[in-house]
């Protein structure tokens, strides 16, 4: 079983995901967090923040700013389909305008390509 559950960071009103799975006695926990891309901010670009979606373990999240975080299943559906992207899952069903939603989404906060 693999569930997602979303958070809203008070201080940037930007999504947190923590993703557990468990399936055949193994389980993986993890946070997906959007991290400030300070390289990504140049002249060119009128210096437009950009952030990355990273993963992190459990224990390398404060404790403190989790518990500052507000837990909440009201979340659009743009900011779900980029963290179920990030973990890997299927995208939920959307409208042309959650649609349009996500491709600017996209601009603003990008996930990093996996090199294996």
């Amino acid at each position: 079983m693999r569930i997602i559950t979303y958070a809203i960071d008070p201080d940037t009103n930007l999504v947190v995901s923590r993703f557990d799975s468990r399936s055949r006695g193994r389980s993986e926990t993890g946070f997906a967090l959007p991290i400030l891309d300070y390289d990504g901010m140049l002249p060119e670009n009128s210096f437009a923040t950009v952030y990355l979606l990273e993963r992190s373990g459990l224990f390398g999240v404060p404790s403190g700013w989790l518990n500052g975080l507000t837990w909440t299943k009201k979340i659009d559906k743009a900011w779900k389909n980029l963290h179920r992207e990030f973990w890997g899952m299927k995208p939920l069903p959307m409208n042309r305008a959650e649609r349009r939603a996500l491709a600017l989404l996209k601009e603003k906060v990008c996930i990093p390509e996996v090199v294996e």
